[in-house]
């Protein structure tokens, strides 16, 4: 016998979807971990962003979406793409995407985040400081 291929139920845009995603991300339904209150915040900022201007979250539309993002924000880059691949697999579950739609997707996993940056004294602001340092503790600090 063969199985037959379940069918997808078309929708126009995802926006009617992303409370219902939201709700079982909080429920804990789609993964078996409840997700923080915070996270889900930011999925749905993130998720309304990609569908607000595309529609729809496809891999092609998280494509677009992640070579929209500056590179200087490696991290909004790696949220942007966590919280699409969790929609997506709410779309999969509920018929709306094909399964396939994850393999497509990891390639675009963003693998490198910027080094954040760390504030640094000019050497001459270090020499003032050494001078103004009354204990060798905190010269040797500064040095």
């Amino acid at each position: 016998d063969k199985l037959d291929k379940p069918k997808l139920v078309a929708v126009k845009d995802n926006s009617e979807l992303v409370d219902p995603w939201l709700k079982y991300c909080e429920q804990g339904m789609l993964t078996g971990k409840a997700f923080s209150f915070r996270t889900i915040d930011a999925y749905r900022i993130y998720a309304n962003q990609v569908i607000s201007k595309f529609g729809k979250v496809t891999p092609a539309t998280l494509e677009k979406a992640l070579l929209s993002v500056d590179r200087e924000k490696a991290a909004a880059k790696d949220k942007m793409y966590k919280a699409c691949v969790c929609f997506m697999k709410y779309l999969i579950k509920k018929k709306h995407l094909e399964p396939s739609a994850l393999e497509q997707v990891k390639d675009l996993k963003p693998k490198n985040h910027k080094p954040v940056k760390r504030a640094c004294l000019t050497e001459q602001q270090a020499k003032t400081l050494i001078a103004v340092s009354k204990d060798i503790e905190d010269k040797i600090l500064v040095y």
